[in-house]
């Protein structure tokens, strides 16, 4: 069934980290006199070391479908979750975010008591159970789902 819902959309907080890859290649490329002056020179190289890995992130990120969460007006408790993808936006990104109308189909619903991790892990992150438990921090680019809510394929959003 399709549904044409009024709402606000949300993108993924990591869906930002995206424009970061003009940012790293900018910070590799500067000269060691126009670092900020509290930069110590281990600080500067510690950062360097890791933008390869922060490069990789936003790669990933700018390629990839975009993770977003859609609230409907007036039942806000209830939530959506749908990845889209890139070849069909037709605007910037960012510029999704607000309010919108979202048509979309359902493709499954949160069973009460029953939550669930949604999104698609970034490669090379632990996908097993023991894994996943073990490690401190969520998974990037994934979302937590408690009832109410459904994952949802996106038809159309129109503003």
């Amino acid at each position: 069934m399709l549904s044409l819902v009024p709402g606000v959309l949300d993108l993924h907080q990591a869906a930002g980290v995206a424009a970061l890859g003009p940012l790293v290649e900018l910070m590799q490329s500067l000269p060691d006199e126009m670092l900020p002056d509290n930069f110590s020179r281990r600080e500067a190289e510690q950062m360097t070391s890791q933008m390869p890995a922060v490069q990789e992130f936003a790669n990933h990120l700018s390629t990839g479908p975009v993770p977003c969460t859609f609230a409907p007006v007036g039942a806000r408790r209830y939530t959506f979750f749908a990845e889209l993808e890139r070849k069909d936006i037709l605007v910037e990104v960012p510029d999704l975010e607000g309010e919108v109308t979202f048509l979309a189909k359902i493709q499954r619903k949160i069973a009460k008591g029953k939550p669930e991790t949604v999104g698609r892990p970034l490669p090379g992150m632990p996908r097993n159970r023991e894994a996943r438990r073990q490690a401190t921090r969520p998974e990037p680019l994934t979302t937590r789902l408690q009832y109410p809510a459904a994952v949802v394929t996106v038809v159309g959003i129109y503003r």
